[in-house]
């Protein structure tokens, strides 16, 4: 019988874009590549029958550039892709993913 890992996973982390505006580099009338770095507080445990169990909990940094396609000023869909890094406790001291993301994003309106 396979039995699947079961995983848990936690994360809490403020992220910063910055949107590029150069008309050299742009591809769609509506599109902006962006960059994203991240960092917060994350953990990763992993539980496999007949193996050793897995944890890492501490400090995750993350970056990567993305693209983001707006339909209206304030409504854009997204892709990015991130790489991210964990530092800190557990039985692994580091665990780190390369991870693709689709999103769909609202964006507040500038302060008038």
């Amino acid at each position: 019988m396979l039995r699947l890992p079961l995983r848990q996973t936690f994360c809490s982390q403020p992220f910063g874009r910055y949107y590029a505006s150069n008309k050299q580099i742009e591809i769609l009338k509506h599109a902006r590549f962006f960059g994203e770095a991240s960092f917060g507080i994350n953990g990763k445990n992993t539980i496999v029958t007949g193996k050793p169990n897995s944890s890492t909990n501490g400090l995750d940094i993350g970056m990567g550039p993305g693209i983001a396609y707006f339909l209206t000023p304030n409504i854009g869909l997204g892709a990015l892709g991130k790489c991210n890094g964990i530092m800190g406790f557990g039985n692994a001291l580091t665990a780190h993913s390369l991870n693709i993301e689709l999103g769909f994003q609202i964006y507040l309106p500038p302060a008038k």
